[in-house]
């Protein structure tokens, strides 16, 4: 499968509605960096392109022809070649609680409104993540929608993160009452300060926009330091920074 950090995010669209069609490939063009879109018009043309080069994600039109939409998705669900692929179906939810497993992971999601921009961008941001995560690697890539969470105040720490693409906005809350503690750029470190305090996240951290960030589980961070300067030198820049602004209360670490 082409997922990697550095590759691109491979994407099949299946359906023979042209309009559907470009709507997905313009959204995901919009909201994410480095895609390569390739397209099938009918069931047994898409199981075809998928097997000879599996996808990073399926939009999957229920109303294909020659292999049916419900048929194509329990074959890829099925193939244990195509464990890593996520799936975004787009027509009604199963009648029976079936792909329960599938749909709790991630790698099943149901598009009700075929051109429902905020609902598939919350589908592909789900999708991405499970295919993210699929890679056998130390890290991996995450994606957000805007106003999407990603650390909440008190929680354990369980990853550290670098945001590549996106803007963050961190903030305290107490007593119900939210302090805005700035924002973060790509390029930052997130997360960093459980690590180095072994304590619970001091804040939360929501998206003000789409953004792809690197995640990296907290028990093999201090290893990856080690096999990557570039991103120790990034984390000394971002503590750096932190501390020199941290009397216009910029962004507190979190």
């Amino acid at each position: 499968m082409q997922n990697s950090l550095e590759g691109k995010r491979v994407f099949l669209i299946a359906t023979d509605n042209v309009k559907n069609m470009e709507f997905y490939k313009n959204a995901i063009q919009v909201h994410i960096s480095n895609s390569t879109v390739y397209f099938a018009t009918d069931g047994s043309e898409a199981l075809a392109k998928i097997e000879n080069a599996p996808p990073n994600v399926v939009i999957l039109d229920r109303n294909l022809t020659k292999l049916t939409g419900d048929r194509l998705k329990e074959i890829i669900l099925e193939k244990k070649n195509l464990a890593g692929v996520s799936i975004i179906y787009v027509g009604g939810l199963p009648e029976e609680e079936v792909f329960l497993d599938d749909i709790v992971t991630g790698r099943l999601q149901f598009l009700l409104q075929p051109r429902d921009e905020v609902e598939f961008n919350i589908c592909l941001t789900r999708a991405l993540n499970f295919s993210s995560h699929a890679d056998v690697t130390d890290f991996f890539l995450k994606f957000l929608a805007p106003n999407d969470k990603l650390l909440t105040q008190g929680d354990a720490a369980n990853y550290v993160y670098i945001l590549r693409r996106g803007t963050l906005r961190a903030f305290m809350t107490n007593d119900n009452q939210d302090t805005d503690l700035g924002k973060i750029q790509p390029g930052e470190f997130v997360g960093e300060m459980s690590f180095i305090n072994r304590a619970p996240r001091s804040a939360n951290v929501v998206a003000e926009t789409d953004c792809e960030l690197i995640e990296i589980p907290i028990n093999t961070f201090e290893k990856i330091l080690y096999q990557k300067p570039s991103w120790a030198k990034a984390l000394m820049l971002t503590l750096s920074n932190r501390i020199k602004t941290s009397n216009q209360t910029r962004v507190k670490p979190v």
